[in-house]
């Protein structure tokens, strides 16, 4: 009866002794997976911070490019005007030439008629 009786104790001795080791572990792991999905939405709001910085940054960076490019554009739009311009000026430079040699040519054929006329008029008198 002794032993029996021991055994008895030692078996719930050992069920409450199981027991308590289950729910420590269970308490480990609640306390575990709690600080993982404290850490892993601190990680994401460091990321989407991350995130946000890195947003602004390219927008910054972008709205710099954009200016920089507008201002190059600029300078290479009035570097083309300023060549249209000199353009202009020889095409009118040459026009101009051109119509005092039409005008001298013109000038000097019709002296030249003139002297084949008096020629031709000497030749018939």
């Amino acid at each position: 009866d002794v032993s029996q009786g021991y055994a008895e104790a030692s078996h719930e001795y050992l069920q409450q002794e199981m027991s308590k080791f289950h729910n420590d572990l269970d308490e480990q792991a609640a306390s575990s997976e709690s600080r993982a999905r404290k850490e892993l939405m601190q990680m994401r709001g460091n990321l989407c911070e991350e995130l946000e910085s890195a947003e602004q940054w390219a927008q910054t960076e972008l709205g710099k490019l954009r200016g920089d490019l507008l201002e190059q554009l600029g300078v290479a739009e009035q570097q083309a005007d300023g060549g249209l311009q000199h353009l202009r000026e020889q095409l009118e430079s040459a026009e101009q030439l051109a119509e005092r040699e039409t005008s001298r040519l013109a000038s000097e054929l019709q002296a030249v008629q003139e002297l084949q006329e008096s020629a031709l008029c000497e030749v018939h008198a």
